[in-house]
């Protein structure tokens, strides 16, 4: 018995399967890389501590070296104005001290410059600056002590002189401060000066000043004998009469050999009359032992010869 197959149970020879339209993609992405691990931070510097703050002085300059006052460019003025400046101000201000301060060069201040000062009763003040405007000395004269008004004054001091070997060979130093005057000789009246000292003393430090007589050939104290400065912020102040060569030190006269000017005669040699008093004093005391003793002798002998005059007399008489 034949069972009936359908014939769509069956493929139709010749046919050839077909074969699958997709392919399969290959993959698109690569394996990235693996990252590298990063570098490992390097530790940071220990900061270093802060340095303690000095400790404050106080505005305290004892034992230091202080430099000079800086003057402000617009309080300055030209050496060729200082004349005209002061007259003006001295004829027209209402303050009783007149104050300039001249840049980079000293003025030579003129006879009426001083008979104003007079006329109005003002003082006037004359700083003077170097080429950085640092305030190098400054002169001060009082109305009321101008006894010779009617004369010119060059206010230039410099540091160092052409005499310094006669005053080496008379103080036997090389470590002296010189201020040497271009004006020679007396002054309209007294003149207060401050100088800057800041750059060799320190402040504290005490200093004398000393006069170079050029015609005794002899060192002079002004002042005083021993009589010493003091250095304040950088500056020492003196007073004097007339002008020539000085120079400060920190010797004493003894060192210095300098002599006072009101004992020393005109050889230079000083007259010790304390110790001339003494003198007289202890020969007076000799005086009056020799008399005491020679006294004493004479009535021994005496004594001696009334004593041998009687033994005489008894031998006699027995």
């Amino acid at each position: 018995t034949y069972a009936l197959v359908r014939s769509a149970d069956y493929s139709t020879p010749g046919d050839t399967p077909s074969t699958p339209s997709d392919t399969p993609s290959t993959p698109s992405d690569t394996p990235s890389e693996p990252e590298q691990p990063s570098e490992p931070e390097q530790p940071s510097q220990p900061e270093h501590p802060a340095q303690p703050e000095q400790p404050s002085d106080n505005g305290d300059t004892t034992g230091k070296n202080v430099e000079a006052e800086v003057i402000s460019a617009d309080k300055l003025t030209n050496v060729e104005n200082v004349n005209n400046e002061l007259t003006e101000r001295l004829t027209n201000s209402s303050l009783s001290e007149v104050s300039i301060v001249s840049a980079k060069a000293a003025p030579t201040l003129s006879s009426n410059v001083f008979s104003k000062m007079k006329e109005n009763q003002k003082d006037i003040t004359v700083g003077v600056t170097d080429e950085n405007n640092r305030l190098q000395y400054q002169w001060k004269f009082n109305s009321d002590t101008i006894t010779q008004p009617d004369m010119d004054i060059d206010l230039t001091i410099s540091f160092d002189t052409d005499r310094e070997n006669e005053v080496k060979e008379i103080t036997g130093r090389d470590d002296l401060m010189y201020l040497s005057f271009s004006h020679h000789g007396a002054l309209p009246g007294p003149a207060t000066i401050k100088t800057y000292v800041g750059n060799k003393y320190k402040d504290g430090d005490i200093v004398y000043l000393y006069y170079f007589n050029e015609e005794q050939n002899r060192v002079e104290s002004v002042g005083g004998v021993n009589k010493g400065l003091v250095v304040k912020d950088g500056y020492v102040e003196y007073t004097i009469t007339h002008c020539s060569l000085y120079f400060l030190s920190q010797d004493t006269a003894e060192v210095i050999k300098a002599v006072d000017p009101d004992t020393a005669d005109n050889n230079g040699q000083v007259a010790d009359v304390a110790d001339t008093a003494n003198d007289s004093a202890a020969t007076g005391d000799t005086t009056r032992v020799f008399l005491y003793v020679l006294e004493t002798l004479m009535a021994a002998v005496l004594v001696a010869g009334l004593v041998v005059a009687d033994v005489k007399k008894n031998r006699i008489n027995r």
